[in-house]
């Protein structure tokens, strides 16, 4: 049964990603605090300040916009992450994949895992398609079972194939899988690729960098 109208409300993305930075920094905190004690960096403000006193080598290609972000969030029991806890969980279970399970009568949800692969560049970073191909992470958001299998190949580069469930039904995702698995032997070796596409800024700032040696 194709499924094609599963769009989320306006709040959905924005709340998901208030989730996202107020767990970054509560189990961050909380793994780095439980380090041996050589390990100096103890929560994620010491791994900024870190990060900002080394930025010659630690920032060379990237920011760390998103662990500020966490940063400034408060801890976990404040009402904005019980909230937006609350909005993205209620829509990928209740109103996610709970209801198209019953709409349709399904035993299980598949999908792409994703992308291809997303296009990376130092200058501009990850760069993502205006269309996301997959649809795991609502399992992911819900807590739902979920599991990718190898699908062959695009252009070299390996896909993944999602099969997701309702809750507590993680047997029968794992068996799934491993019965799609074996039946149709798509599993790709891992290759070291060359890059398809090289940034024209790169380029340039790599051929200024050659002139100025030479010329030195």
């Amino acid at each position: 049964i194709d499924i094609e109208d599963n769009e989320q409300t306006p709040e959905f993305w924005p709340s998901a990603r208030a989730v996202l930075m107020f767990e970054l920094k509560h189990t961050m905190n909380e793994y780095l605090a439980s380090t041996p004690e050589a390990v100096t960096t103890r929560t994620l403000a010491d791994l900024i300040a870190f990060n900002d006193a080394n930025a010659d080598v630690e920032l060379a290609y990237f920011g760390q916009d998103l662990f500020e972000d966490a940063e400034s969030r408060g801890p976990i029991t404040d009402q904005a992450y019980l909230d937006a806890r609350d909005l993205v969980q209620t829509a990928t279970r209740e109103n996610g994949i709970d209801a198209l399970m019953a709409q349709y009568q399904l035993d299980m949800l598949v999908s792409p895992s994703g992308v291809i692969v997303m296009e990376h560049d130092y200058t501009k970073g990850d760069v993502w398609p205006n269309e996301w191909a997959g649809a795991g992470s609502i399992a992911a958001v819900a807590g739902y079972p979920h599991i990718t299998v190898p699908v062959g190949t695009a252009e070299g580069v390996p896909l993944g194939f999602s099969i997701m469930s309702a809750a507590g039904r993680d047997a029968d995702v794992l068996s799934w899988g491993y019965a799609f698995e074996q039946a149709s032997n798509l599993r790709a070796d891992p290759q070291y690729l060359e890059s398809v596409v090289v940034s024209t800024e790169v380029e340039a700032e790599a051929a200024d960098a050659g002139e100025a040696e030479t010329s030195e």
